[in-house]
C-alpha cells in the first residue's frame, strides 16, 4: 500500500495511568479508564511481511512513518493533582519523539495546601516545556520489550516545592523511598545513554508557625549532564551514574556538582563533590527572615564540599572561606534581640574563615545518621546544617 492515514483516531478505557490500589480484577468494579484523542498515523510504501518488519526496523513494514497524539490529562485519586502532556509526536525513520508540555500541578492552591492534610505534606508544582527524545529504537517499544534511546534533552523547566511547617510530622512507620528504588521498580528495561537538563528552575519554600509570608530558597540556571540510565542487572555490577553540571544559589552563587549515583544499588550509595563560588550572605536572608530568628551580612569567598551517602550515613567535609559574617537577631523569646546579637558577634560567632587570617582553614566534619521519622529533605538537609553551625559557631538550638 502507498499510502496509510489514520487521523482523528482515538482509544478509550486505558488503565495504564490508574491507581493501582483502586483496581480489581472485577472489571465491571474498575474505573473507566483514560482516553487518548487525536491519534494521526502516516505509513508509506507499507509492505506486510516479515522482510518488511526485519529491513524497515521499528517502522511497522514501511519504508518511513510519523505519529502524532493529543492532549492528555489525568487527575490523581482525591483530585490532588492533575497531570498533563500537550501532545506527543514521533518520526520512525529520524527515531526521534518530541512530548510538548508535561505539567504536575497541584488543584490546591499554596495557603490552603497545608490545612488539607492532617500531617505536613509537601506540594509540588512543576512544568517541562518540551523533551526531545533522539535514537529511539521503536521496533523494540512497539513491541514490548524495552525502552531504548541515545539521548533525551529538555530545557527551562521549572519545580516547585512547598512544605509548610505549621502543620505537624507524620509518624513515619513506612520511609520514603529515595530515587534510585522507585528506579528499580520500573520493570519494563530502560537504556538511555544520556539525559541534559538546561537551564532549570528549583525553588524550595517554608511556612513556619510565627510567620506569614513563606521563606524561599531558589536554584537557578540548573544544568545537568546525566550518563546512561540503565536497569539492566546482567552485568551484576552496580556502576555508579555521573550527574555533572552546575547552578546558582540565589541567583547568584554559583555551584559546580560531581555526583556518582548508584542506582542499582538497593541501598542508597551517592557521592557528591562541588565547590560554591563567591556570592553575598544577606542574599539568604529573604529566607532566614521568615524561618530562623535571625539574619545575616557577609561576604563567602567559595566553598568546597565532599559528601557521601551510604544507606542511612551521611558523611563528609565542607570547606568555607568567608568574611564579615554578622548575625542580627530580630526575635528572641528570653533576652533582648539586640544584647543577643551582641553577644553572639562579639563572643560566640566565628566571622572569618579565611587564609589570611586564620592559621589553618576550619572545616566540618559531617557523620550523622539520617533521621528517619523527617522528610527526605529535610533528614539530607539536618546534618549539612549542624555542619554550617560548627564552622559559624551558630548553636543548633538557636536554628
Amino acid at each position: 500500500v502507498d499510502e496509510i492515514t489514520v487521523s482523528g483516531g482515538a482509544v478509550h478505557g486505558i488503565h495504564f495511568l490508574d491507581d493501582p490500589k483502586h483496581f480489581t480484577h472485577d472489571r465491571s468494579c474498575a474505573g473507566v479508564g483514560d482516553s487518548v484523542s487525536g491519534l494521526r498515523i502516516l505509513l508509506t510504501h507499507f509492505n506486510l511481511n516479515a522482510n518488511s518488519w526485519i529491513r524497515n526496523r521499528g517502522m511497522l513494514f514501511s519504508d518511513a512513518g510519523s505519529f502524532s497524539v493529543g492532549a492528555l490529562t489525568q487527575h490523581t485519586g482525591g483530585a490532588t493533582y492533575r497531570y498533563t502532556e500537550g501532545g506527543i509526536y514521533g518520526d520512525l525513520r529520524k527515531h526521534t519523539l518530541t512530548i510538548e508540555s508535561i505539567e504536575i500541578h497541584p488543584l490546591i492552591s499554596e495557603d490552603s495546601f497545608g490545612s488539607a492534610f492532617p500531617y505536613r505534606t509537601e506540594r509540588i508544582d512543576g512544568i517541562v516545556p518540551k523533551i526531545n527524545i533522539h535514537g529511539v529504537d521503536y521496533q523494540k517499544l512497539f513491541v514490548g520489550s524495552a525502552l531504548v534511546a541515545d539521548s533525551v534533552s529538555f530545557s527551562h523547566w521549572k519545580l516547585n516545592v512547598y512544605g509548610d511547617r505549621r502543620r505537624p510530622e507524620a509518624p513515619y512507620t513506612i520511609r520514603d523511598k529515595f530515587p534510585q528504588e522507585l528506579f528499580q521498580e520500573i520493570r519494563m528495561p530502560i537504556c538511555v545513554k544520556h539525559v541534559v537538563a538546561q537551564e532549570g528552575e528549583i525553588t524550595y519554600s517554608e511556612s513556619w508557625p510565627d510567620t506569614t509570608v513563606p521563606g524561599t530558597i531558589a536554584f537557578t540556571h540548573v544544568n545537568a549532564c546525566i550518563g546512561e540510565l540503565s536497569n539492566d542487572r546482567s552485568s551484576g555490577e552496580t556502576m555508579p551514574t555521573s550527574i555533572v553540571g552546575d547552578l546558582k544559589i540565589m541567583n547568584a552563587g554559583l555551584v559546580t556538582f560531581n555526583i556518582a549515583y548508584q542506582l542499582l544499588n538497593p541501598h542508597l550509595t551517592m557521592d557528591v563533590r562541588g565547590t560554591l563560588g563567591s556570592m553575598d550572605a544577606s542574599l539568604f536572608n529573604d529566607y532566614l527572615e521568615r524561618t530562623e530568628p535571625f539574619t545575616v551580612t557577609g561576604h563567602i569567598h567559595s566553598a568546597n564540599f565532599n559528601i557521601t551517602l551510604q544507606d542511612s550515613l551521611i558523611t563528609g567535609t565542607l570547606a568555607p572561606e568567608y568574611d564579615s559574617i554578622r548575625v542580627t537577631f530580630f526575635r528572641w523569646d528570653k533576652f533582648p534581640p539586640g544584647f543577643v546579637s551582641f553577644f553572639a558577634n562579639a563572643l560566640i560567632m566565628r566571622t572569618h574563615n579565611t587564609p589570611d587570617k586564620d592559621n589553618q582553614l576550619h572545616t566540618a566534619e559531617i557523620s550523622e545518621i539520617l533521621d528517619p521519622n523527617v522528610n527526605q529533605f529535610w533528614a539530607l538537609w539536618h546534618p549539612i546544617r549542624n555542619g554550617i553551625g560548627s564552622i559559624v559557631r551558630i548553636p543548633e538550638w538557636v536554628w
